[in-house]
């Protein structure tokens, strides 16, 4: 998240930060103009629905693969409007789409095409493309949350 708010704050825009707060890993809020602190996952990932256009994964761990596949299932199941979803690295992320559409859509478990719905993209002109082309982007300002007096909000 750090990068991504860091590449947001060159480019001049507000920086949000949905972060969770683990025993192990301090949080950076270096980049944050508005830093949200959840306490578990399961409130970050609502607001990560509630509150996006898009959903784009860089390489990760099991947290990362967690948050993909909820928004996978959220969006296959029609709890959730359709928006993109943008996998950052094919050497990455390409083994496993085509696992699914190996295993999973040959077998029926997800519908014929579903798995198109996914981007894989590696440089970032095709990813700003892309978005540009498949997300409206608002003239309104971010309205701010309700921040305690270190700028961060606890949910």
């Amino acid at each position: 998240m750090r990068a991504a708010n860091q590449g947001a704050r060159t480019g001049k825009t507000h920086t949000i930060g949905f972060n969770v707060a683990l025993p192990f890993e301090p949080t950076d809020f270096q980049f944050q103009d508005i830093s949200l602190v959840f306490e578990n996952f399961f409130t970050r990932k609502l607001a990560f629905c509630k509150c996006s256009s898009a959903f784009i994964a860089m390489p990760g761990g099991m947290g990362t693969l967690d948050e993909l596949f909820e928004i996978l299932t959220l969006k296959q199941t029609g709890k959730i409007a359709p928006f993109p979803v943008v996998l950052i690295g094919s050497k990455f992320w390409g083994g496993l789409v085509d696992w699914m559409r190996a295993n999973l859509e040959a077998a029926g478990l997800v519908s014929a095409g579903e798995l198109n719905e996914i981007e894989i993209l590696d440089d970032a002109d095709s990813i700003v493309n892309y978005l540009k082309r498949r997300v409206p982007i608002p003239d309104a300002p971010i309205a701010p949350f309700c921040l305690d007096r270190t700028g961060h909000t606890t949910v």
